[in-house]
C-alpha cells in the first residue's frame, strides 16, 4: 500500500476519503493518455504530410547534399568520358522464326488412305502427289457416268436419224406439191385451150347452120339442087357433133383441174405434217444432244472427283508433319499433312505499343541467333500489323528474309534490334551509366574524385550508347558502373573493368533491352 493511502486511512471516515482520492487520480490519468494519443496522431499525420510532399517534387527524402567524413571509404567504380559521335537508336526484342507459308493439306473426298510417301523432312513441290485415297467407289461412278454417257450419245444419233428421215419425208412432199402444181396448171391451160376450141366449133356450128338455112331458102325458090341442102343439114349436124364433144372434153378438164387441186391440197397436207415430224425429230435430238452434253459433263466431274484420291500439294515446300497414318478413315474437314516453305522465312517480334509508333517498313532490324551469335544478318521492317493485342499490349512487327541456306528454322528464336533512328554527331554515354529514377534521367559527374548527380534529357538508344540531348557539355567523365548508393559529394576512386562498361543485356523472350 501507497504512503498516500496509509495516510488516508488514519484519519476518521478514511474510505470516504481514499476512494475520492483514488477516482480524482485515475482522472487525471485518462487525461493524459488522451493527450499522448492525440500527440502520435499528430506525429504520425506529419510524417505522412513530408514524405508525400517528398515523393510529390520527385526527390529523394534524404539530404543528398550531407556531406562524409575525412575518414569514410572512396566508392570503386568504372568511369567513362562524354564521346561525340554517332549513335543509331534501337529496341531489342526477342522473335521467332516462322514459315513463309504454312499449308494443311485437306483431302477433297472421303475415303481411307492407302499410301502417303512423304515424311517430315521431306521437300515436295507444287501438284506433287502426297497421299492416295481408296478409287474403288469413285471409279465405279467414273465407269456408270461412262455408260451414261454412251447411252445418251447414241439416242442422240438415233434422234438424227429420224430428224434425216423426216427431211426426206418433207423433200418428197415437196416435190409431190411440185408435180400436183405443175398438173393443176396443165389442167387449167387444157381447160383454156378446149374452151377455145368450144368457142370454135360452136361458131362453125352457128355459120353451118346459116348456110343450112340459106339453102333452105333457096331450095324453095329452086336456086339450088336437094343435094346441096342435103349436104348442109348434114355439115350442121357434124357442127355441132363437134361442139358437143369440146364442151366434153372441157368439162373432162374442169374434172381433171379439180383432180389435180385436191392432190395439191392433198401434198400440201402431208408436208406439213411431214414438217411437224421434222420439228418435232429436231426437238428431241436437241434434248439428247443437251442430254448426252450432261452426260459427258458427269463423266468429266466423275473422273475429276475420281483423281481427287490424289492428294496433291498446292505449293513447294517442307513436310513439317504428318497428322493422320495410312489406313485412317478420312473427310475433307480432316488435315492429313502440314508443309510449309521455309526457303524464305518471317522473323516476327511482339513489339511493345510504345516502340511501335518508331518503327516503320523500311526501318533496318539487325537479327542474330542463338546458335550464332557471333553472326548478325542485317534485314529491313517489311510489315508492321496494324492492331495492339488488347492482352500484351504488343504489336507483331515483320521481317521477311531468305533462308536459301537453312540459317532460320522455323520455330527458332532471334534476337531483333530495330533501328528507330540515327544521329551523325551527338554526344552519348553508355548506357550502364544513366540511371533512371520516375521517368528522370540522371548520370554521376566525377570531379576531383568527388560524385555530383546531374539530370540530363536523353535522347536515342542504343545496345551500348545513349544520346545525351542536354545536361552535359562534352568534357566530363561519368560514372559508367558502380553507381549504385551514391550520394552527393560521395569519394569515388577508378577501378579497371574487365567487360565493357555498356555492354548491354540479353533481352527476354518479348522483351526490349531499350527504347
Amino acid at each position: 500500500m501507497r504512503v498516500d493511502e496509509l495516510e488516508v486511512g488514519m484519519v476518521p471516515g478514511g474510505d470516504t476519503v481514499r476512494t475520492n482520492h483514488r477516482m480524482a487520480w485515475l482522472a487525471r490519468a485518462a487525461r493524459v493518455s488522451s493527450l499522448l494519443t492525440v500527440l502520435a496522431l499528430v506525429a504520425v499525420v506529419g510524417a505522412g504530410v513530408w514524405a508525400w510532399r517528398a515523393n510529390a517534387s520527385g526527390k529523394p527524402a534524404m539530404d543528398m547534399n550531407m556531406r562524409i567524413s575525412a575518414g569514410a571509404a572512396a566508392f570503386p567504380v568504372t568511369l567513362a568520358p562524354v564521346e561525340r559521335g554517332p549513335v543509331s537508336g534501337s529496341v531489342t526484342y526477342t522473335g521467332t522464326v516462322v514459315p513463309y507459308v504454312e499449308e494443311d493439306v485437306f483431302p477433297r473426298v472421303m475415303g481411307r488412305i492407302v499410301a502417303m510417301p512423304v515424311y517430315p523432312g521431306d521437300a515436295v513441290k507444287p501438284g506433287q502427289i502426297v497421299a492416295r485415297l481408296d478409287d474403288v467407289e469413285l471409279g465405279s461412278r467414273v465407269q456408270e457416268a461412262a455408260a451414261g454417257s454412251a447411252a445418251a450419245t447414241a439416242n442422240v444419233a438415233q434422234m438424227e436419224t429420224d430428224v434425216v428421215a423426216a427431211r426426206h419425208g418433207v423433200a418428197q412432199m415437196e416435190r409431190e406439191i411440185a408435180m400436183a402444181e405443175a398438173e393443176v396448171a396443165a389442167a387449167r391451160d387444157g381447160i383454156t385451150q378446149m374452151e377455145r376450141e368450144l368457142q370454135m366449133t360452136e361458131a362453125d356450128a352457128g355459120y353451118q347452120e346459116q348456110v343450112s338455112a340459106r339453102d333452105e331458102r333457096l331450095f324453095e325458090t329452086g336456086a339450088v339442087a336437094r343435094q346441096d341442102v342435103e349436104s348442109a343439114r348434114a355439115m350442121v349436124t357434124a357442127a355441132r357433133a363437134k361442139v358437143a364433144a369440146a364442151r366434153a372434153k372441157v368439162s373432162q378438164m374442169r374434172a381433171m383441174a379439180t383432180a389435180a387441186e385436191a392432190k395439191l391440197s392433198a401434198a400440201r397436207a402431208r408436208l406439213e405434217r411431214e414438217r411437224a415430224m421434222e420439228a418435232g425429230a429436231g426437238r428431241k435430238r436437241d434434248a439428247m444432244a443437251a442430254m448426252a452434253t450432261q452426260s459427258r459433263a458427269m463423266q468429266r466431274t466423275a473422273e475429276v472427283v475420281r483423281d481427287y484420291v490424289n492428294i496433291r500439294a498446292s505449293s513447294g515446300g517442307y513436310v513439317v508433319k504428318r497428322l493422320v497414318s495410312p489406313g485412317v478413315l478420312v473427310d475433307p474437314r480432316m488435315p492429313i499433312l502440314k508443309i510449309a516453305q521455309i526457303d524464305r522465312v518471317r522473323l516476327q517480334a511482339n513489339v511493345g505499343e510504345r516502340d511501335v509508333a518508331s518503327i516503320k517498313v523500311g526501318s533496318s532490324v539487325r537479327v542474330t541467333t542463338t546458335a550464332r551469335e557471333d553472326s548478325q544478318l542485317v534485314a529491313k521492317v517489311t510489315s508492321v500489323f496494324p492492331f495492339v493485342d488488347a492482352g500484351s499490349r504488343t504489336a507483331i512487327v515483320e521481317a521477311v528474309v531468305e533462308n536459301s541456306a537453312r540459317r532460320f528454322l522455323p520455330g527458332q528464336y532471334v534476337t531483333m534490334d530495330f533501328v528507330t533512328g540515327e544521329q551523325a554527331d551527338v554526344l552519348t554515354v553508355p548506357r550502364s551509366g544513366v540511371a533512371r529514377m520516375g521517368g528522370a534521367a540522371r548520370v554521376w559527374v566525377v570531379t576531383d574524385g568527388r560524385a555530383e548527380p546531374r539530370d540530363v534529357t536523353t535522347g536515342l538508344e542504343s545496345a551500348d550508347r545513349v544520346e545525351i540531348r542536354a545536361g552535359l557539355t562534352g568534357g566530363e567523365r561519368i560514372v559508367a558502373r558502380g553507381h549504385e548508393g551514391l550520394y552527393a559529394r560521395a569519394r569515388v576512386a577508378e577501378v579497371k573493368s574487365t567487360t565493357p562498361p555498356s555492354s548491354a543485356a540479353r533481352p527476354k523472350e518479348g522483351g526490349h533491352a531499350g527504347h
